[in-house]
């Protein structure tokens, strides 16, 4: 994300829903919280 590595550790908390048919995955909508971590490692302003 053209910043430089932290080293910092970090956590992440995601939302995943998946859409089943006939046992298996035919759809998948996935979000992260990269605000979140983007804070976390101290790459926001104001963090």
């Amino acid at each position: 994300m053209g910043h430089r590595p932290t080293s910092k550790r970090f956590s992440i908390d995601s939302v995943d829903i998946c859409r089943f048919k006939d046992g298996k995955i035919v759809e998948h909508w996935g979000v992260a919280d990269t605000f979140s971590l983007m804070s976390q490692l101290g790459l926001t302003q104001g963090s």
